[in-house]
């Protein structure tokens, strides 16, 4: 059977709605990566805070810090720390990940700004060179332009995406000062929280992207385009086009459609068979099902453990799972087999910017496991509250959606009383489709709409 090889990433589908920015990434037309970002309740994983300690927690290796002037805590992470604070002391710390299940957010002191080209690391002094950047004489030569830009204090990786500057690094060093600038306002800045926002969501599809391949971006909104255009983090000299499609790209794309699958335990194999993904409080657990399907046994097992291989990796990485996943496979009586199916999962994981560590084989049970970084808050919080708020901005998605398509027929949206609570409390959100619709959105109040629903009714 033919080895699985990850198909390049050539398109990024982005929308913008009141309150939400959602984007998937295409691979040879299949929806690979979900990613979304509410202004009104954003994800701080990469902001650098200022907090202060209030209190030492030796055994667990770090501190309970104050995050903001509310006296909101958090746990600083002080594993593998040389110099431990005091009680009381201000420092700066970056959010490794965001509170939720009951956790407290959780800190690093320093902070790893990330740029397309650059790691920069103002408190780890060094120059090195990513182990993804392959072209090893390109790395020299990277690492030598900046060898007289680097100040001592200072600490920067070239990342593997530098590679096609090897001739002329002048995009690195503009991208090393403006990490220097940045960290210069995190420096300045007075009081307790927010010292240095995380990157936007669109920063992040730019940084984040291996490679440097032709890409295409697909904007639904022309401000959205002008947008992507402007961000940041703009590559230099990359071949990227943006595009603009207002016909909803995301959906038409698939991004709807993969969004709504991720947030199910039960999903069908492209060649016949089912899939069963479910999180635990212990781990993430993936059953291989047959499903009624027919053919010679060993040969199915084999064709179906091979789509299985393949799409586990692809829900891992739509639904961002994290920690340990279980694999029940189907029986195989040939370990080469076995170890063919365990090649194709790890390829499928190529590209992957989370953190992985595979198991060798199967175990004595049949069973496998690896084990995959947590990178920013997982799909399924967006359901967190019963899917409340993924409701309300989509009911705002489609009433902004519908009456700029007919602005002769106004509309009003109808909300759960607990929805249109919600909704009081999410200003970008109501500003935005103000801003789109020329005027406030009209929000009626239904008791017989369920939690999470919402209606489009022409207003009389």
């Amino acid at each position: 059977m033919k080895p699985f090889c990850l198909p390049l990433l050539t398109e990024i589908v982005c929308s913008a709605s009141p309150g939400e920015r959602r984007a998937a990434e295409l691979r040879n037309g299949q929806v690979w990566g979900l990613h979304w970002h509410w202004p009104d309740a954003p994800d701080p994983t990469g902001a650098v805070l200022a907090v202060r300690v209030r209190r030492l927690a030796p055994e667990a290796k770090g501190a309970f810090v104050a995050v903001d002037d509310q006296g909101t805590e958090g746990f600083l992470d002080l594993g593998g720390e040389r110099a431990k604070p005091h009680e009381g002391e201000r420092l700066l710390a970056q959010v490794t990940r965001a509170a939720a299940d009951g956790k407290r957010l959780a800190l690093k002191p320093g902070a790893r700004l990330v740029g397309r080209y650059l790691v920069y690391s103002p408190s780890r002094p060094g120059l090195a060179a990513s182990r993804g950047l392959a072209d090893k004489d390109a790395a020299r030569r990277l690492q030598g332009a900046l060898r007289t830009a680097v100040r001592q204090d200072e600490g920067v990786v070239v990342r593997a995406a530098a590679a096609i500057h090897a001739d002329d690094p002048g995009p690195l060093l503009t991208e090393l000062e403006r990490h220097r600038q940045a960290w210069r306002t995190a420096e300045a800045f007075a009081g307790l929280g927010e010292a240095l926002p995380a990157p936007s969501l669109w920063e992040r599809l730019l940084i984040e992207r291996t490679g440097a391949g032709p890409l295409c971006l697909t904007a639904d909104t022309p401000r959205l385009q002008a947008a992507l255009r402007q961000a940041d983090a703009w590559p230099q000299r990359e071949q990227i086009e943006v595009s603009l499609d207002t016909r909803n790209p995301f959906a038409s794309s698939g991004g709807e459609e993969a969004m709504d699958q991720a947030l199910q335990a039960d999903l069908p194999l492209p060649r016949g068979g089912r899939l069963w993904v479910e999180r635990t409080h212990a781990c993430w657990t993936v059953d291989v099902d047959t499903a009624g399907t027919t053919g010679s046994a060993s040969d199915l097992r084999r064709m179906i453990n091979h789509a299985a291989a393949v799409e586990t990796a692809r829900q891992v990485r739509l639904r961002r799972a994290a920690g340990s996943v279980v694999v029940d496979f189907l029986r195989m009586e040939r370990r080469d087999h076995a170890q063919e199916v365990i090649a194709d999962l790890r390829a499928a994981f190529a590209e992957d910017h989370a953190d992985l560590q595979f198991n060798d084989r199967l175990d004595r049970l049949g069973f496998y496991a690896f084990s995959r970084q947590r990178l920013g808050l997982e799909l399924a919080n967006r359901i967190a509250d019963g899917g409340l708020r993924a409701a309300v901005l989509a009911g705002l998605r489609m009433l902004t959606r519908e009456t700029l398509a007919q602005p002769g027929r106004p509309q009003a949206l109808a909300l759960s009383p607990q929805g249109a609570h919600l909704l009081t409390a999410m200003p970008v959100a109501l500003a935005e489709a103000s801003n789109m619709l020329g005027t406030p959105p009209v929000i009626q109040t239904d008791v017989s709409l369920a939690h999470a629903a919402f209606a489009l009714r022409p207003i009389q």
